[in-house]
């Protein structure tokens, strides 16, 4: 029995070894599992977290960028193989770290996206952006918008997708929303993504200001050009010949012409002009573009400019009393617009008044830009080819630099014939209203030469 009793308790000592070995190896395993651990953690890993259910076009790539106690960026982004817009991704990227080299301590900045593409048409894509310090206080948080037409090869700004009077529209809709009317202005609507059924604008881009504007209710706003997307032209986006370069020491000159189109007249000028590699521009009266589509579409696609000179050159517009009330000026302007959209897809950015007439109801009412003349021919007065020239290059060679004609008279085709083979020959250019803009603004839009007057509109 004694005997017995030893031996139990020489196995009890044994196995109260064997647990303190067990204990220490598995305290051991647990102390290298921790080391090993703490070794590979990322310290960044809460900061590269990102949404998958959101990237519903491109590649999704991901970089990160750090400079030791300054700033830490995770940057996920998509790659479409579109030269301009991975171009634009790119420099978005690049820019992000820049404002962070002046902060004094730790900054974590995590950037994912959303991209979705629409139609095989174009490409709505949203950066979210988040800045934290080294205790997660939220410093920064904002999103950044762009829309891209792949089939026009470029970035989309809100008057690409909302046409005619959309100021007016998106008010009404605003105060719909509770969102006060007076932040509805065209730098205010950048944000805005493209769905397959609406758009959707963040006024100010903020999230909690949303304005949506379903394509069938609103048909006659939508500027988009696809098919699928209910507007007043749902084709394909016709793409116009390029406007010529600007020569070096060429004298610019833009011929405009009123009234038209003309089924005959207008073609014919427009022959001139490609003549000597120049372009015009054609303020089109909308009973005029409803009844010859074909020539407005010929006029877009040509590389020539297609403007607005209201529906029926009413003299009661702004010229003479009794003066239309503001729905009706909003007809004259805008139904012009729709025939000319109709036609072509393209929505005309000028405006010209029926006899240069100007009125508060017509600024109050016009969101395009208007357009007089510095130099008038008076072919609707002489109908003299000979006449009309001399006027024309008498006012050219004191620097005047907008011409007023009119397709519509015969005769002036004939001028025009007269007219660019003499002014080529001393060494001017014939370009459209828009190319003038750009490259003469201190003229044009200075308010003393009186041409163009920006709509207030916008």
């Amino acid at each position: 029995m004694k005997k017995l009793n030893k031996n139990l308790s020489h196995l009890r000592i044994q196995w109260s070894h064997l647990a303190i070995l067990l204990a220490g190896i598995f305290i051991a395993g647990f102390l290298l599992f921790k080391g090993v651990t703490w070794l590979f953690h990322d310290p960044y890993a809460a900061y590269q977290t990102y949404k998958e259910d959101t990237k519903l076009a491109g590649e999704m790539k991901h970089t990160t960028q750090k400079e030791k106690d300054a700033y830490f960026i995770s940057y996920y982004y998509p790659a479409f193989d579109i030269k301009n817009l991975d171009s634009e991704i790119t420099k978005y990227g690049k820019q992000q770290a820049v404002p962070l080299k002046d902060k004094n301590s730790m900054h974590y900045v995590s950037i994912d996206y959303d991209t979705e593409e629409i139609f095989d048409t174009y490409i709505s894509l949203v950066f979210h952006k988040k800045v934290v310090d080294e205790e997660d206080k939220v410093l920064q948080q904002e999103d950044t918008y762009y829309n891209y037409d792949k089939k026009r090869n470029r970035f989309l700004q809100v008057d690409d997708v909302l046409r005619r009077d959309y100021i007016a529209m998106m008010k009404t809709k605003a105060k719909d929303a509770g969102i006060k009317e007076n932040l509805i202005k065209k730098q205010n609507l950048s944000s805005f993504t493209i769905g397959k059924n609406e758009l959707s604008f963040y006024v100010e881009g903020k999230k909690n200001q949303k304005i949506s504007v379903p394509y069938k209710e609103n048909k006659k706003y939508i500027a988009l050009t696809n098919k699928n997307i209910p507007s007043y032209y749902m084709k394909d986006p016709i793409t116009p010949a390029p406007q010529p370069k600007v020569e070096k020491g060429k004298k610019l000159i833009a011929f405009t012409f009123d009234d038209g189109p003309h089924y005959k007249n207008t073609k014919e000028i427009m022959a001139e002009f490609e003549k000597y590699n120049g372009r015009a521009t054609f303020f089109m009266l909308g009973q005029n573009a409803k009844a010859n589509p074909d020539i407005v579409k010929d006029v877009y696609k040509r590389g020539h400019e297609v403007a607005n000179h209201s529906w029926d050159h009413s003299i009661h517009i702004a010229a003479q009393p009794p003066y239309m009330k503001k729905e009706d000026v909003n007809e004259e302007i805008y139904k012009v617009n729709d025939a000319i959209f109709q036609a072509s897809g393209f929505e005309p950015r000028y405006f010209r008044p029926p006899f240069g007439a100007i009125n508060q109801t017509m600024k109050d009412v016009c969101g395009l830009d208007m357009v007089l003349w510095d130099i008038d021919s008076e072919d609707w007065r002489n109908h003299n080819a000979s006449i009309m020239s001399k006027i024309v290059k008498k006012n050219a060679e004191v620097g005047y630099e907008v011409v007023l004609m009119h397709d519509i008279h015969e005769d002036t085709v004939k001028g025009i014939k007269q007219l660019l083979k003499e002014l080529d020959a001393k060494g001017y250019q014939f370009v459209t209203i828009d190319t003038l803009i750009k490259e003469d603004p201190e003229y044009l839009l200075n308010p003393k030469s009186n041409l163009i007057k920006p709509s207030t509109l916008k």
